[in-house]
């Protein structure tokens, strides 16, 4: 499932956040978008989605699979999002109910997208859990009682267990320490290939896109100022902000916080 981002422009209370945007993710690719905070690269995740503030101003387009996003209304959407794609979120303790136990949250996008019995949604839901490396017995656990670690994986399968051909995950690692990103990281991308899904991967850091993303766009004060091969970037980047990206990932492996091996 392709998406193609087109000269997308956001203005928000008369800010500009979004400036001339155009990016591509081809059929099962896994593009990376990066960096810093405020570069505009979540409400860009968020506005791909549909989930842009309602005062926004959008001028452009966004086409999943030859679908317009931009100007769509609430229930065309409504309709795309989880059956045909899905977002995972940065903070999975937010993104998850503290109310409603694992195993209703990932049998939530069956029952909002699919004619199955309740039975059959449990099955796929401790299936689901079973194949983000969870034991299906935390189906009946809250999210307060699992990790930061369990919490995205269960945030993961909740994404993914409708089959959805397009996934966008907005700096799904930020919360983690090193070692599960690199778990969570490689969960992820292990899954996306394995259904021939497709991937816009955010992050703020270089040593994580590395391990998710073939291509990737570089992302600052709104507009894309470096694309390419992400192991090219990451070595010899052309931008002054890619510059600062690649040194910074540097720094993070010199004192052995990186995600290299």
């Amino acid at each position: 499932m392709s998406l193609e981002v087109t000269n997308l422009s956001m203005v928000l209370s008369g800010s500009t956040i979004l400036d001339g945007v155009s990016l591509r993710v081809g059929d099962g690719e896994r593009v990376g978008l990066i960096g810093s905070s405020g570069s505009g690269k979540s409400m860009l995740a968020r506005t791909v989605m549909g989930l842009q503030p309602i005062s926004a101003r959008l001028t452009g387009s966004i086409l999943v699979d030859g679908l317009e996003v931009v100007g769509s209304d609430d229930a065309s959407m409504a309709d795309l999002r989880g059956s045909r794609m899905a977002m995972i979120f940065q903070d999975p303790a937010r993104a998850l109910s503290p109310v409603a136990r694992v195993g209703r949250q990932v049998e939530l996008p069956l029952k909002l997208h699919y004619r199955l019995t309740a039975q059959e949604r449990r099955r796929r839901a401790l299936a689901m859990l079973d194949r983000v490396g969870l034991d299906p017995a935390l189906a009946r656990a809250y999210p307060h009682q699992l990790s930061g670690g369990q919490q995205q994986r269960v945030a993961i399968a909740a994404a993914l267990v409708t089959s959805p051909r397009l996934i966008v995950a907005d700096e799904p690692t930020t919360a983690l320490d090193s070692i599960t990103q690199r778990q969570i990281v490689d969960l992820l991308v292990r899954l996306v290939d394995g259904a021939g899904s497709s991937l816009l991967f955010i992050t703020h850091d270089f040593s994580v896109l590395a391990r998710a993303a073939v291509r990737s766009y570089i992302l600052d004060g709104g507009r894309v100022v470096e694309a390419g091969r992400t192991d090219d970037i990451l070595t010899a980047p052309a931008s002054r902000q890619g510059r600062r990206l690649a040194d910074a990932a540097r720094e993070l492996s010199l004192h052995g916080r990186g995600m290299e091996s």
